[in-house]
């Protein structure tokens, strides 16, 4: 069953953030996308138990009830004046973690992270990258089945989040893993599945080469100096330079009377869909 949820609600202040979540997890690396505000980090509290829906249920596979949740906020937290390995004793001790081969595992979580060098170092010597690895070392105490991270990769420089990629496959290996990003290229080539979500309600769900369908016939390249050409609603993706000629990338709300692009990027599709335009396809 992995984890079900339906009709899941909540607010804030007579302020609806979630609007009737009805999702379906089950094993993989699953990637929510959305613009910030789009309620990604509430519907994470809720599923980790932070926040008590306002209705609606979440149910858990009991296998994976057991084994527990792992959770990275985007904020986190550490003892700077601790070390590596003595952060992830205090939090082992606070999850409650068996003592029997603990210290084999912190190492282990340690080395998964790829933070052996750095074990005996406090953390507030620490780069931003080590943080956010040993953030996610912290969510390995235990084997959890269900490891949750919520924008794993904000801050990073292009060489850090590139590791962090790669680390995040190798999470997922062994849990079900559910990361949290409104960078879209982070979640390319990483994910099983793709749910994107917008004003607390989930657009769409599904592998990429489904989410990449509604971007089908609605990508172009013209040149700036064409743009008014345009028919119909659309938005500008970037722009760039080639032989000397300025042109921008973009997605329309109709099929134009020119050559769209055979290759469309996840990227692409996520912006036909927050913008409405998949709802128009022919």
């Amino acid at each position: 069953m992995g984890i079900v949820l339906e009709n899941v609600c909540k607010s804030f202040k007579k302020k609806e953030i979630l609007h009737h979540i009805t999702l379906k997890l089950d094993k993989g690396i699953y990637g929510l996308l959305g613009p910030n505000g789009a309620g990604k980090t509430t519907l994470m509290r809720c599923l980790v138990g932070l926040y008590e829906a306002d209705s609606g249920e979440i149910c858990m596979d009991e296998e994976l009830k057991k084994r527990g949740i792992g959770y990275l906020p985007q904020s986190f937290g550490l003892h700077g004046n601790l070390t590596v390995y003595e952060n992830l004793e205090y939090l082992a001790a606070l999850k409650k973690v068996p003592d029997k081969g603990l210290s084999e595992h912190i190492l282990n979580c340690i080395e998964t992270v790829n933070l052996t060098e750095q074990k005996d170092m406090k953390c507030k010597k620490l780069s931003g990258g080590m943080l956010r690895r040993l953030g996610i070392a912290q969510t390995l105490l235990g084997d959890p089945g269900i490891i949750i991270l919520d924008e794993p990769t904000v801050g990073l420089d292009p060489e850090e989040r590139l590791r962090m990629k790669q680390l995040m496959r190798q999470v997922g290996k062994k849990s079900m893993l559910l990361i949290s990003t409104h960078i879209v290229e982070d979640m390319e080539s990483l994910c099983d599945e793709v749910i994107i979500m917008n004003q607390g309600s989930i657009l769409k769900q599904g592998s990429q080469q489904e989410i990449l369908r509604h971007a089908e016939h609605k990508v172009y390249t013209i040149p700036v100096k064409e743009e008014g050409e345009i028919d119909g609603e659309y938005s500008v993706l970037r722009s760039f330079q080639k032989d000397g000629q300025e042109y921008y990338r973009l997605v329309c709300e109709k099929e134009q009377d020119r050559q769209w692009e055979e290759e469309v990027t996840l990227e692409d599709a996520y912006i036909c869909l927050l913008k409405g335009f998949e709802n128009k396809m022919k």
